[in-house]
């Protein structure tokens, strides 16, 4: 394992990125729902599935994938958005998020992987690790939960946003917004953290999001973690302000089989500010079950 970092370096993680959008294979694949996007970097060792949060996009684990590609095989890959790439966001099921993975994976000739789900990503991570055991031998959720049902408030945003035909970024006051909500996070980090964020946060469709955000008030994964006996690792941020304890708890507190790594001085988002340390924590974990990857793990 690498030494901790506690931040990102000035310029790593824009390294990271450039060098993920230069070296990483860029595919398509029809999943029969929409037309998937993903990322591929590193060509050996065991594979990780990365599934990005609510408002964000593949790139966002450039960072984490620099620091693991020399010792596994990558592959971040975009959840269905709406108009170009297809997706009937209107008849998704959470469930569909899942075959849309084995999709994926098949495509790529994957019988087994790591997965990896960050914050909204951690509910398809642990459908897929109840549904789909034998393909997921072992499961990272990093800002982690089960339940997240929406305050009023927020309810009523998602079902007028699922309607908006923009862009997160076109959106009003998103500036003032994230600035507000998520600079905190952000104002000891790099730069460049806080320039990644901005735009991968934005990049999503506004009713992909709303969407997004519907289903987490309507998907309770509780019932399901009983059934999943396979190792997971929850990394959580020590700041997180974004997925407060009790609602970490939903999945942490039932989960059969589940070890917790902290993350001092972090917020919600590692994978932007503590690029290095994630994927150490990452890697550790996955050592220390070497022996459930070693087998089949492609085709």
């Amino acid at each position: 394992m690498s030494d901790f970092r506690p931040e990102v370096e000035p310029d790593s993680l824009a390294a990271a990125v450039r060098a993920c959008q230069q070296m990483a294979r860029k595919g398509v694949v029809d999943t029969g729902r929409y037309r998937l996007r993903y990322l591929a970097w590193g060509d050996s060792g065991p594979a990780i599935v990365f599934i990005h949060g609510l408002s964000d996009s593949a790139i966002s684990f450039a960072g984490v994938m620099a620091a693991l590609r020399d010792r596994y095989r990558c592959i971040a890959y975009e959840l269905p958005d709406g108009k170009a790439d297809g997706a009937p966001l209107i008849r998704y099921q959470h469930t569909d998020l899942v075959s849309d993975l084995l999709a994926l994976m098949d495509e790529l000739a994957i019988d087994r992987a790591s997965i990896l789900g960050s914050s909204f990503g951690s509910t398809v991570a642990l459908r897929a690790l109840a549904e789909a055991p034998k393909r997921f031998p072992v499961g990272m959720l990093q800002g982690g939960f089960a339940y997240r049902p929406l305050h009023p408030l927020e309810r009523l945003a998602a079902q007028i946003a699922r309607y908006l035909p923009w862009r997160m970024r076109d959106l009003p006051m998103i500036e003032q917004s994230q600035q507000f909500v998520d600079w905190p996070t952000f104002r000891n980090g790099s730069p460049e953290a806080w320039n990644l964020f901005r735009v991968s946060s934005r990049t999503p469709r506004a009713e992909s999001v709303a969407r997004r955000a519907l289903l987490l008030h309507s998907n309770d994964l509780r019932p399901l973690l009983p059934r999943i006996q396979q190792p997971v690792l929850m990394i959580r941020g020590e700041a997180d302000r974004v997925i407060p304890p009790e609602v970490e708890a939903t999945a942490l507190d039932a989960l059969p089989n589940v070890t917790q790594t902290m993350m001092p001085g972090c917020g919600h988002y590692p994978q932007y500010l503590q690029p290095r340390q994630m994927a150490d924590a990452m890697h550790a974990f996955l050592v220390a079950h070497a022996g459930i990857l070693s087998t089949g793990a492609t085709r």
